[in-house]
């Protein structure tokens, strides 16, 4: 019997000092060769979830869009070692084929991304996450199917954007002893129009964020994604006169009757739908992710990581917000 995989063996070398994810929970590389399967009950939960999604947003009145962040091997699958042979069948795909009947705003910009692979890369190679660069071009294709839903974001354009290179060492090639960095694109803004005003600096899920800026007739939006929506961040912030984003699969249920946005935005990850998100009691749920992350010390050591130059919340400020959710008054608020 073989036992779990150690750390440096969770980085599987590709071709060309590529890195991939292997002896994972989600097992992405069994998803990816087709030996992982959705499964008929995992299909039937998702089906019901989408279309208790569905139903919630119509009864707000209130559109939704989910955008799919596809894996980094889906995308650049000519890296992946010789003996990993792709699927061309992935539980992504039928996740999509089971919603199809429900006709969900499910939208999964692979096509866009692979289009725009150039000579530096939209997914780090010492990593699972794609670059800025990369989460810019799935912004853009978001923007277009917004406003094919009659929604009018504001969209940083790419001349407005100053595009650097960056080295780095990623949740992969930190992993190697010793350990091996990979090269990327960082963005940064010309202008930041929009402002943190909240952050209770959360480790990954259960983080909130809450952006504004100076146009109310601009419209609002709520966002619930995984940590490929860090690098959404710079540009998403730039398109709603407010946005809320909730680090978490769920759909709170509580925190768009609160916020009442002209919009709700999905971002699950590729490898993580084999997971079904359970949105009952989600508020509570996240109020007690964010109490024992709180009691472990589990912060970011500063204030949006990805932002390059975002205005935000002093010190003080910041620590009145520690551990909070501006829906969940505390017991000394």
């Amino acid at each position: 019997m073989v036992g779990p995989l150690s750390e440096r063996e969770k980085a599987l070398p590709g071709r060309q000092g590529w890195l991939f994810l292997q002896g994972d929970t989600n097992d992405v590389i069994g998803q990816h060769t087709g030996r992982v399967r959705l499964g008929r009950e995992a299909r039937r939960e998702w089906k019901a979830l989408l279309e208790a999604r569905v139903a919630w947003m119509r009864e707000f009145g209130i559109p939704w869009v989910c955008q799919i962040a596809p894996d980094k091997e889906s995308v650049y699958p000519e890296y992946l070692p010789p003996e990993i042979v792709p699927s061309r069948r992935r539980p992504v795909h039928e996740l999509l084929r089971a919603a199809r009947s429900l006709k969900p705003p499910m939208t999964y910009p692979l096509q866009e991304l692979v289009a725009a692979k150039g000579d530096w890369p939209l997914y780090f190679p010492t990593d699972t996450h794609w670059t800025q660069r990369g989460a810019y071009v799935a912004y853009l294709a978001l923007c277009q199917e917004l406003e094919g839903r009659g929604l009018r974001p504001l969209v940083v354009r790419d001349e407005t954007v100053s595009w650097v290179k960056q080295s780095h060492y990623g949740d992969l090639g930190s992993k190697l002893d010793p350990p091996v960095e990979g090269p990327g694109l960082a963005a940064q803004l010309e202008h930041h129009s929009s402002r943190l005003v909240f952050d209770n600096r959360i480790e990954n899920h259960g983080r909130v964020m809450i952006f504004e800026q100076d146009r109310p007739a601009e419209p609002s939006c709520v966002a619930f994604g995984e940590s490929f929506t860090n690098q959404l961040l710079l540009f998403l912030k730039e398109s709603f006169r407010r946005l809320v984003f909730v680090h978490t699969s769920m759909m709170i249920r509580e925190v768009v009757m609160r916020e009442a946005p002209d919009v709700v935005i999905s971002l699950p990850l590729e490898r993580f739908l084999i997971r079904v998100p359970d949105d009952r009691n989600a508020l509570a749920t996240l109020t007690d992710t964010i109490e024992r992350k709180l009691a472990r010390g589990d912060l970011r050591d500063f204030p949006g990581m990805y932002l390059r130059g975002c205005p935000s919340p002093g010190a003080v400020a910041l620590e009145r917000q520690l551990g909070t959710s501006p829906w969940q008054p505390t017991e000394t608020g």
